[in-house]
């Protein structure tokens, strides 16, 4: 069953205690990454890829601080062009760069027409599951998590050089070469995922105790289920150092390799972890694959009524939007930068100059406009918060208010 829900017809105020089930995603939700440090080798492995393998070899292999305020969430690459744009919630350009260069109002007209649109995002104003689903034909990408966020001021820097030495300037296969290093990143033999593995401390957080004991105290009257969409190989490893050797009884249920956005709209079946095809008689145990739709319905037979389910996530599409689409499921975003941005949270971020940015401003609202980001926030989420600590540091009962209501 899928819905449409308007911002106008939320309850305003958000409590946990009014759902039965807790659903929490894990990389940076639950996962908290030292950001500085991951931002770095990110940028370290991407550029390497790119000099060695793609012959960019004036490509700086280290970012200055100019490449680190480059960095935002939900910024648009346009491959043809060159151009990275920050849209709005109806897909006007707010502002466009070409490469690292900002552009000015008059250069956008010039390429996008006096409206300042580009008709190629018109589906995904429409539709934003349309975002980043077909990347090897798609005319545009997206960053709108962590794990490759980094790849956006690469690909910047890669316009420059084509523009410094290039005669012809053919910008596309930028594109393909960018996307080609981020896969090379998480194969799980690359130097990255092998400096990640033996440096595990470095880049990942251990759970704070107070989440810990949220969890604890969720388990007693929440059913509270994980579900990610990582693979068990590196999932594995990143858990047991985040939440400790004995992290699969904070749960009910775990899942992993969910296949997110899919996982929420689709039907594809349970898999047990020696991933034979199973049908899903309760919800205790650990899972792969999977559906919403299934794991409903087994919840509900098991608690006797319709269940009434939160999930919490970073991914602003799978995490947010997605959700968004099920009758049965509400979705709380979590957003580490509306807390560095020091706008509508208060307290420092300790990353905050690697996730704040004078050069795009805010990834929430700009010179009067909702980004695009901002507008699935306010019509999709019934809260957005920093980080997990502002659920644990209250309790269940406590009564949240959106902060754009």
């Amino acid at each position: 069953v899928f819905k449409t829900k308007n911002i106008m017809s939320f309850d305003k105020i958000f409590k946990l205690s009014n759902y039965d089930a807790v659903c929490l995603d894990f990389d940076n939700t639950l996962a908290q990454y030292n950001l500085s440090s991951l931002f770095q080798l990110h940028y370290k492995h991407l550029s390497r890829y790119l000099i060695q393998k793609k012959g960019y070899k004036n490509l700086p292999d280290v970012m200055n601080k100019d490449d680190i305020d480059f960095i935002r969430k939900g910024l648009f690459l346009d491959f043809d062009r060159g151009n990275i744009l920050n849209l709005s919630a109806k897909g006007t350009i707010i502002s466009a760069s070409h490469g690292t260069k900002k552009l000015d109002k008059n250069a956008i007209i010039d390429s996008y027409g006096s409206e300042m649109r580009w008709p190629t995002v018109d589906s995904i104003i429409k539709d934003k599951l349309e975002i980043n689903s077909h990347i090897p034909t798609a005319e545009t990408y997206s960053f709108l998590d962590f794990t490759d966020i980094t790849a956006v001021v690469v690909y910047a820097k890669i316009v420059d050089l084509i523009e410094e030495e290039n005669t012809a300037k053919n910008y596309r296969p930028a594109w393909d070469h960018v996307i080609d290093a981020v896969i090379d990143m998480y194969r799980l033999d690359s130097e990255f995922s092998k400096t990640f593995d033996a440096n595990v401390a470095k880049y990942l957080y251990q759970c704070k105790t107070e989440i810990i004991d949220w969890l604890c105290r969720l388990k007693e009257n929440h059913k509270l289920i994980l579900i990610t969409s990582a693979c068990p190989s590196t999932f594995n490893n990143v858990v047991k150092h985040c939440l400790g050797s004995f992290w699969q009884f904070l749960f009910h249920t775990v899942i992993d390799q969910a296949g997110k956005p899919n996982f929420f709209i689709g039907k594809t079946p349970f898999k047990n972890r020696a991933n034979e095809e199973i049908t899903m008689e309760t919800i205790t145990g650990h899972y792969r694959n999977g559906n919403w739709q299934t794991l409903y319905n087994v919840l509900s037979k098991e608690i006797g009524r319709p269940a009434k389910c939160v999930y919490v996530g970073d991914h602003i599409v799978h995490d947010v939007y997605a959700p968004s689409l099920v009758q049965s499921l509400d979705s709380v975003f979590i957003l580490e930068e509306i807390q560095a941005e020091g706008v509508f949270f208060s307290g420092e971020h300790p990353h905050s100059q690697y996730i704040r940015s004078k050069f795009w401003g805010s990834c929430f609202r700009q010179d009067g406009m909702t980004t695009l980001l901002g507008d699935i926030v306010m019509k999709h989420s019934k809260l957005c918060i920093p980080s997990l600590m502002d659920l644990a540091s209250k309790p269940a009962d406590f009564c949240h208010k959106p902060f754009w209501v």
